[in-house]
């Protein structure tokens, strides 16, 4: 049975996935990165590409991907499997931003 909190999760995740591909399909260029180790960009010839560095910040592993949703999901794969980012760390983000 499906639970009203699962369907959020669900709803979080597809838009989360739409946000990145707005991003990443965007004429400038635009790339997504966590904590400097895990990287999603979209490289010259339209590809779309995964890194991985080390804390020497050299490449450990590239992946590349034609289609932005298999890299998008392959990306979060990744950082669910690395724990990577403020809702893993349990540290809610702050904002200095005036509402």
């Amino acid at each position: 049975m499906t639970t009203n909190s699962d369907l959020i999760a669900r709803a979080h995740e597809e838009h989360l996935m739409a946000a990145l591909a707005v991003v990443l399909t965007h004429p400038a260029g635009f790339g997504i990165e966590l904590f400097a180790t895990l990287w999603l960009d979209r490289v010259e010839d339209g590809r779309f590409r995964i890194a991985e560095y080390d804390k020497d910040h050299k490449m450990t592993s590239e992946e590349l991907f034609d289609d932005v949703r298999e890299a998008i999901g392959y990306y979060l794969d990744l950082r669910d499997q690395r724990q990577l980012g403020m809702d893993y760390e349990a540290t809610p983000p702050t904002t200095n931003a005036k509402a």
